[in-house]
């Protein structure tokens, strides 16, 4: 697919969600926010593009389970990922979708997130 077939059927499809989601609910969804929803859409995607073309697998889940605290309480850490598998090996990308600086300024929130894949 080239980069206009790939814009159009990212509208199609956020286009029929948008439909469904007004079957289901039975309201309507303002047209600026259609049109803000669609800008969006597509800022990711020319943003991630080279990532998105490359992921060999979406959603995986990856799990941290039975853990123990140093004062002996169990947990579990999880975390939903996307996989690139090459052969110089794999990478792990946990796409975030609010904006940049807010995962920057915000990192410390994320931390457990990036150990359970350090890990």
């Amino acid at each position: 697919m080239n980069s206009k077939e790939i814009e159009d059927f990212i509208k199609l499809r956020l286009d029929e969600n948008l439909k469904l989601m007004q079957a289901e609910t039975g309201q309507r969804v303002n047209k600026s926010v259609v049109i803000a929803a669609q800008r969006q859409a597509l800022a990711y995607w020319h943003t991630m593009r080279l990532v998105a073309e490359k992921i060999t697998e979406t959603e995986v889940k990856l799990s941290l389970p039975e853990c123990e605290t140093p004062k002996g309480r169990t947990f579990t850490i999880e975390g939903v990922v996307d996989i690139i598998q090459e052969d110089s090996g794999m990478s792990i990308y946990d796409i975030k979708t609010m904006p940049r600086d807010y995962v920057i300024n915000n990192s410390e929130k994320f931390a457990m997130q990036l150990n359970v894949y350090a890990h």
